[in-house]
């Protein structure tokens, strides 16, 4: 008995660094230059995951990750634990431990950059809204379950992302600045392209 409470006491830690590392590698790699709340980067942080499983790249975080289906969308716990005292102030480094940060695969860190660069464009409560969009958070709110199912949510992500036609989210700048020749567009090929096209219109906004 007391062997298997120290197994899932090191579980639970190494889940927990885990965790604190694909935070912290987020938050180092996020694009764009605007404080960032404990309540938008808890959504980057799910779409990041998102992304990780729909490319079958979830291994490389080292545990799995749950998300529960909260008021303001999906959370998850151990997230939440680091950041719970800042409150809705902005999140810095140091939140992270200022520990070195684990690097990931090639494949993966482009994954999660694209994933940064389309999501990190929306502010809080965009992002918090286009949560609320996705069918495994509101399946499980409705239903008032304690976790959203990982497998449904894996198998969401991959249709969502890797089936060759991505949509741009609904509550990013307004769909109408995605353009082609003019002509308003809304889905592509893969992420990378979406990411490119948001990277385009963030420019031009800047400019």
């Amino acid at each position: 008995m007391v062997l298997e409470s120290q197994e899932t006491d090191l579980l639970n830690e190494r889940r927990t660094e885990n965790v604190r590392n694909l935070a912290a590698w987020i938050f180092k790699n996020y694009p764009y230059s605007d404080a960032v709340t404990p309540l938008k980067f808890q959504k980057l942080f799910f779409y990041c995951y998102g992304a990780l499983l729909a490319f079958d790249l979830e291994h490389e975080i080292g545990s799995e990750i749950k998300f529960e289906p909260w008021e303001h969308g999906p959370v998850n716990d151990d997230l939440y634990q680091l950041l719970k005292s800042k409150g809705s102030s902005p999140i810095g480094a140091s939140d992270f431990g200022n520990r070195p940060v684990r690097e990931y695969s090639a494949q993966a860190s482009k994954v999660l950059r694209n994933t940064l660069k389309i999501y990190g464009a929306m502010g809080a409560w965009s992002i918090r809204n286009q949560t609320h969009r996705e069918q495994p958070w509101r399946f499980a709110f409705d239903n008032q379950h304690q976790t959203i199912d990982p497998v449904g949510l894996k198998k969401y992500f991959k249709a969502k992302w890797s089936t060759g036609s991505v949509t741009a989210p609904e509550f990013i700048f307004g769909l109408s600045s995605f353009r082609i020749d003019g002509i308003p567009v809304q889905n592509y090929s893969s992420l990378d392209e979406l990411a490119k096209a948001v990277d385009r219109v963030t420019k031009n906004k800047t400019q």
